[in-house]
């Protein structure tokens, strides 16, 4: 959708511009997505504690297992392949240095947003207004 949207801009002002609307338009994107990492740990918190009671697995390795799951196929994947379609379709620069950083760009974002939501998840006994 960004890429057709914002198909090949120009150099010009206008042009610039509309990639800094589209710039903020992505990151907002995914900001508001990971909104999703609020309920992680919440809403398994009492089955955790009650596995975590009976022994079955070790704290580290419950945190390293749901961290993993929800930031590779969540937080990674998407920027991506967001980044494979829309870049070259936007008229970005082309060159290999400028994609990998805006690629890197996208995914460090997500991460922390990510884990800002982890974060206060955590603190949050409920999450329910």
């Amino acid at each position: 959708m960004c890429g057709v949207l914002f198909y090949q801009l120009d150099s010009s002002v206008q042009g610039m511009q509309n990639r800094l609307g589209l710039l903020i338009f992505i990151l907002a994107f995914y900001g508001f997505g990971c909104t999703t990492s609020l309920l992680v740990f919440s809403e398994e918190r009492l089955l955790y504690l009650r596995e975590r009671a009976n022994a079955y697995y070790s704290p580290l390795a419950y945190f390293m297992a749901k961290v993993t799951f929800d930031l590779i196929p969540l937080r990674v994947v998407p920027p991506l392949l967001l980044t494979l379609i829309a870049y070259p379709m936007i008229g970005l620069a082309a060159t290999w240095s400028q994609f990998i950083s805006f690629f890197s760009t996208l995914v460090l974002f997500n991460l922390t947003v990510a884990s800002q939501m982890f974060f206060i998840g955590l603190l949050a006994e409920e999450l329910v207004v």
